[in-house]
């Protein structure tokens, strides 16, 4: 009973004591291509909207999937009436509310499915049409929680003069509509209201529009009160062909992303204030990145903000210019606290990461989501392989490190999806160990080293390994241990707690 009991302390520690383990993943969903666009936790899991090929169809569907904090999959819920976008998901009291298009043959239609926690399929999905049947191909782009209601926006054609507008609603808990309001601002041309944020009394809308008779592209900041009466305006113009996303409200001040640059290659950070005044703007350093893509802006707990999204960025390839994901932390002032990049590990001309969305966790460890595409070996001709596309999935420290790692530079490893379970597995055992010795077996893996730490993190012993078992003698008083395995290019494979009683 006390070896018991020790034994159960002990794993409370190797649970707590330690930490949460950093890691740069996937998810492979359905074996198609597939990407998140944002996330919400749900407990102790997360719920994803996604985007993916299924149904046997050539097209894309949208829907949820479940995932717990290692990323394996609990639950989906897939809509193949759901066509291109299904991105904006929030949480409602105790369920999900997702929007997005419902696909009706020749238009789309604004689409609202509302779902349990759990994913349970007890869910609901509504489609919302406008009054007037000439507008058409009406896209969902954001929704946000506005007291006991419901918010989002969205842009839909006029058909016959081809005029795009913006619209939002707002919904019951049943997803009725209470009320909408149509946007009007562009006479010829065309408007979307690409992001929305709101208070507890206020709603802010992101739009881009564009006059078709100017060569120019501008965005637009408006403020609504509860009853979508406009009391604040502000637009600038841009590069045509912009798309601008992200943007977060504090204190009545408005902090968004602006395109600027050639077709909107840089994306710099304004803070606005409610007299339209600019306080503070973050550049990108364009010796630095080409091509700048900022997918969303979140706010930290103690008033950072993290910044997220893809960069087209030749010194992280030796010249070659490629698109790799990106996040950054900025202090409310606007002055940058880091900024780490998420690097392919073969430089490959097709495959691109981005991150679209992230969750700040109680110790205060970021989730990240995304897209990462890769290039996949086969084990038996290491010169061949396929291109392949599954949801970024990682874990990192709330300084951006990887388990005390900084350096700039994180590689995303390739996994052999073509080998089988068994050849994938490193094994090291017994855990809990008794006598202090332990054996790493490696099979399958070209790795070099076992890195072992004590509890405070303290790196105790450098052992090389060899192809197949290694054993391993723990000495000291130590009884808690993290061993991390590294390739030989020092990139993590493989990390396990283990305990000695």
């Amino acid at each position: 009973m006390r070896i018991y009991f020790s034994t159960i302390i002990l794993l409370m520690f190797l649970t707590k004591g330690i930490g949460q383990e950093h890691y740069i993943s996937h998810i492979d969903f359905n074996n198609t291509g597939q990407f998140a666009w944002q996330m919400e936790p749900s407990d102790d899991d997360f719920v994803l909207s996604i985007q993916t090929s299924c149904f046997d169809t050539l097209g894309s569907c949208g829907g949820l999937i479940l995932v717990n904090e290692n990323g394996n999959i609990k639950n989906d819920l897939l809509y193949q009436s759901f066509s291109g976008n299904s991105n904006s998901i929030i949480v409602f009291k105790d369920d999900i509310i997702l929007t997005g298009e419902f696909n009706m043959g020749s238009s789309l239609a604004y689409s609202i499915v509302k779902t349990n926690k759990s994913l349970s399929h007890n869910s609901i999905q509504k489609t919302l049409t406008l009054d007037n049947s000439d507008y058409y191909n009406l896209v969902a782009l954001s929704s946000r929680k506005l007291n006991e209601k419901i918010v989002f926006s969205g842009a839909s054609t006029f058909k016959d003069i081809n005029e795009q507008n913006s619209f939002l609603f707002e919904l019951d808990s049943s997803l009725s509509v209470i009320k909408y309001k149509k946007f009007d601002f562009v006479d010829n041309g065309y408007s979307g209201a690409m992001d929305i944020y709101s208070t507890d009394d206020e709603i802010f809308v992101y739009f881009i529009y564009k006059e078709f008779s100017t060569q120019e592209d501008s965005i637009k900041i408006i403020r609504l009160d509860t009853a979508f009466n406009q009391t604040f305006e502000w637009s600038r113009e841009v590069e045509s062909n912009s798309i601008p996303r992200g943007c977060v409200t504090r204190d009545d001040n408005m902090i968004i992303s602006v395109p600027e640059g050639i077709a909107g290659s840089k994306k710099n950070i304004y803070c606005i204030d409610t007299t339209g005044q600019t306080l503070w703007v973050w550049n990108w350093d364009v010796n630095e990145v080409v091509t700048t893509n900022i997918l969303r802006i979140e706010e930290a707990r103690n008033g950072d903000l993290f910044v997220m999204g893809e960069v087209a960025a030749p010194f992280l390839f030796n010249g070659d210019t490629r698109n790799t994901a990106f996040v950054m932390r900025l202090s409310s002032d606007g002055n940058l606290i880091w900024r780490r990049f998420l690097k392919i590990e073969d430089d490959y001309p097709l495959l691109v990461n981005y991150i679209t969305d992230l969750v700040e966790l109680d110790n205060g460890d970021l989730q990240l989501t995304g897209q990462s595409r890769r290039k996949v070996y086969d084990s038996q001709s290491p010169n061949d392989f396929r291109p392949d596309q599954d949801i970024l999935w990682a874990r990192i420290g709330g300084d951006g490190c990887i388990n005390g790692d900084c350096s700039e530079v994180y590689l995303i490893s390739n996994t052999n999806d073509f080998q089988t379970e068994k050849e994938r597995v490193i094994s090291i055992y017994p855990n809990p160990i008794v006598d202090g010795q332990l054996t790493i077996d490696v099979k399958g893996h070209s790795v070099k080293v076992a890195l072992i730490y004590d509890l405070s993190g303290q790196l105790i012993m450098h052992q090389n390994l060899e192809y197949g078992n290694t054993s391993v003698s723990l000495e000291g008083n130590n009884s808690i241990f993290l061993i991390r395995i590294v390739d030989e290019e020092g990139r993590l494979v493989h990390s396990e707690k283990v305990i000695r009683i």
